[in-house]
């Protein structure tokens, strides 16, 4: 029996409601005091397995009560009744039993944040949308839709933040699976599901962005739907369409069915299943022409918002939007101002907007007399003119006409200031001018006369309309001046400019055209070398500073040595490594040329591993000779790491051909004084033994410039062409 009862207690104890949907999960909205507060919860928030559960609210306060047919609490908060946590018990009941928990709710003094941009209108830029609330997402393919950060803003006056936003399905229960919120960037995102049928219309899933400046609960929010099906039902429409009507006057406009497509194309009639009008007032139809009208009433004074909803043949459904803007006065003010008009100046004034229902849409006429200065454009609804000097007052009456509707009004144009004695006056003529919609005034001249009205008075125009003349013509006349003076400023700039430049082509010119003597005494071009062009005039202005002082009583020409860097240094490094001049000969055949004492004797080849580079006569002005056997090697090597750096330029001076800097020209000031060459009547035959026993070697190279030295004729050297005969190559 015990066991019995256990078992019937457990058993009516699992009948009891549950918990289902919980009520802060369901992010309650904040009561704001003096602002009606409604909150419908979700009839899931306790669940029974024995059948539908009845809600009902206690320990409420006063102000807040709870209707159990549609699950909503409301009421008006008072300023104390401001609390953080307002908590209340909500009940469900079952046939089985009850089940109590307490939950609670935010009262706050602040206003809350406001919806500042349309959720719709961020839609539309998205892709296509079915006109109204939704977004047509294509099945299985992936999806973003991103909101703008100033979606939402706290509303004038609130000390509160916004503190979080929350992505939720629309009864502000969990997502899809196959969608994600990110409320860093306010983006839903995901992967559309798959659409089983062709022809069953679109799938419809709503969503919620909500915007709150306390946690865990609800500010504001936006709501929209993501469309999913296998065709798409669009339109081009975007926002509510206007119609203009006049209260006691009939409209009529057809629906533009032509802005609705059905996937990509406009959707033809055999494809719509119906046009409907929903929401509108009973004086308002939808004829079998898809045409809106009717009769607007004589005591309409509200515009009127209807919708029309287009079927297509798979049940897919766009929205157009419609507003009907009644209009039973063209003015909404009895008189229009009055404004003032200064003598002298230039006027111009247009009619204020303000005073007129639908200043677009009405058609105004201007007229008035005694005033041909004043002219009347009708595209911007201006009026401008230069006023005389003797302008008094002028009435202007204005006719509109709107639809039905035509009315008329008055404004006066006043003249003040005074003119100086010395300006000249304009006197009006008594000739009225009319000016209306169908005037000879183009639209382009109305771009001069879109200001407000201008109205100064007394005494301050009196003062300051001389000094606006005076100002004016001092402009007139400085400012030509002063665009005078900068036009010749800039020519004259360009005229130095061009002269600096045709300067600098000349000198240009004239370095390429100088001349310089080549080693065989004849005038050459100096060619446009950019590593030696400069080397080579120095050099042949040493050698005829060397002729002309008389250093040599002996006419000789200089030795044309070939000055390819890649080549010498070769060379020379072979006949360093094998301690022998025979790497600098090439065979046998070679002969001397051109040598100073070639045409008096046989030449004998002096016994010397540099003898190439020490018989020359204008190495000898840029090198000292030693004959000290202790500094032979030490000589080789100085000479040799300097011979990769200085090529010969073929005038006796040596030019760096390093290409990281420019040019330099060596010279040699300490003249070899004592030199002490071999034997000359020594007579033997040239070979590799002799060649490579030598006893004088480079050890210096100054970089200083020229000096004419004389030098005993027995310490000078001979200088020499070595020609190879086989192939007339020079080294």
């Amino acid at each position: 029996m015990l066991r019995l009862g256990f078992l019937c207690l457990a058993s009516l104890v699992g009948a009891t409601p549950y918990s289902g949907f919980p009520f802060s999960q369901q992010l309650p909205d904040v009561a704001r005091v003096g602002e009606e507060y409604a909150f419908t919860i979700n009839k899931d928030t306790y669940r029974s397995d024995e059948g539908a559960v009845s809600y009902s609210a206690d320990n409420m306060p006063d102000w807040l009560s709870f209707d159990e047919s549609s699950l909503t609490f409301s009421g008006i908060p008072s300023s104390s009744d401001a609390t953080d946590s307002l908590s209340f018990d909500l009940i469900g009941t079952d046939s089985t039993g009850t089940f109590n928990q307490s939950v609670s709710i935010v009262v706050s003094k602040e206003a809350g944040p406001e919806l500042k941009t349309s959720i719709f209108s961020q839609l539309q830029s998205m892709g296509n949308t079915n006109g109204y609330d939704g977004l047509i997402i294509e099945p299985q393919k992936g999806f973003e839709v991103r909101f703008s950060n100033d979606t939402f803003q706290m509303s004038s006056g609130s000390s509160n933040n916004i503190v979080a936003y929350y992505g939720k399905s629309l009864n502000r229960t969990s997502l899809p699976s196959w969608c994600y919120f990110d409320e860093d960037t306010l983006t839903f995102s995901g992967t559309a599901p798959a659409i089983n049928s062709e022809i069953a219309p679109s799938q419809e899933f709503g969503f919620i962005l909500i915007a709150t400046d306390y946690e865990g609960y609800t500010g504001t929010y936006g709501t929209f739907y993501l469309l999913v099906g296998a065709h798409e039902l669009t339109t081009n429409v975007s926002g509510t369409l206007q119609i203009n009507a006049t209260a006691g006057q009939s409209f009529s406009v057809e629906v533009p069915l032509q802005d609705v497509q059905l996937d990509g194309q406009s959707i033809s009639s055999q494809n719509i299943s119906s046009v409907k009008l929903y929401e509108a007032p009973s004086w308002v139809q939808l004829d079998s022409n898809n045409r809106l009208t009717g009769d607007v009433p004589e005591d309409q004074d509200s515009n009127q918002l209807v919708n029309v909803t287009v079927t297509d043949v798979y049940g897919n459904q766009v929205f157009l939007d419609f507003e009907i803007d009644v209009y039973s006065n063209i003015f909404t003010v009895d008189d229009l101002p009055d404004v003032n008009a200064t003598r002298g100046d230039f006027f111009v004034y247009s009619l204020p907007s303000s005073a007129f229902s639908n200043l677009n849409d009405t058609d105004i006429k201007a007229s008035f007399s005694n005033a041909t200065w004043l002219t009347y454009y009708y595209t911007n609804h201006s009026f401008t003119g230069l006023v005389p000097d003797t302008f008094s007052k002028l009435e202007v009456t204005i006719e509109a006409t709107m639809n039905s509707l035509d009315d008329s009004r008055k404004f006066t144009i006043r003249g003040v200031g005074t003119v100086h004695s010395s300006s000249s006056s304009q006197s009006s003529t008594s000739t009225s001018s009319s000016s209306s919609s169908s005037g000879s005034h183009s639209g382009t001249s109305a771009s001069s006369a879109i200001a407000s009205p201008s109205a100064t008075s007394g005494s301050g125009s009196k003062e300051k309309s001389p000094n606006k003349k005076n100002l004016a013509i001092g402009l007139g006349v400085a400012l030509p001046l002063a665009a005078l003076l900068g036009a010749l400023l800039i020519f004259f700039c360009c005229w130095r400019r061009r002269k600096s430049t045709n300067d600098e082509e000349d000198d240009n010119e004239k370095k390429k055209s100088a001349f310089y003597i080549n080693p065989q005494g004849t005038a050459e071009t100096l060619k446009n070398d950019t590593e030696g062009d400069n080397a080579k005039r120095l050099s042949a202005l040493n050698v005829l500073k060397l002729d002309e002082s008389g250093v040599r009583d002996d006419s000789s020409s200089l030795t044309n040595v070939e000055s390819n860097h890649s080549r010498s240094h070769s060379l020379y490094n072979e006949a360093m490594n094998h301690q022998s001049t025979d790497e600098l000969i090439s065979g046998r055949s070679q002969k001397i040329t051109k040598s100073w004492r070639n045409g008096a004797s046989k030449w004998k080849p002096r016994d010397s591993l540099t003898s190439l580079a020490t018989v020359a006569t204008t190495d000898l002005l840029t090198v000292r000779v030693a004959d000290d056997p202790n500094m032979q090697r030490k000589s080789q090597s100085i000479f040799m790491n300097r011979n990769s750096s200085y090529v010969s330029s073929g005038s006796g001076n040596y030019v760096n051909y390093d290409q990281s800097s420019s040019s330099e020209y060596v010279d040699a000031t300490d003249r070899p004084r004592d030199l002490t060459t071999l034997d000359e009547e020594f007579g033997r035959e040239f070979s590799d033994s002799t060649l490579s026993k030598t006893s004088a070697k480079f050890v210096d190279v100054q970089r200083k410039g020229s000096e004419a030295v004389n030098i005993p004729r027995d310490e000078r050297s001979f200088e020499g062409v070595i020609e190879n005969t086989s192939n007339s190559s020079m080294l």
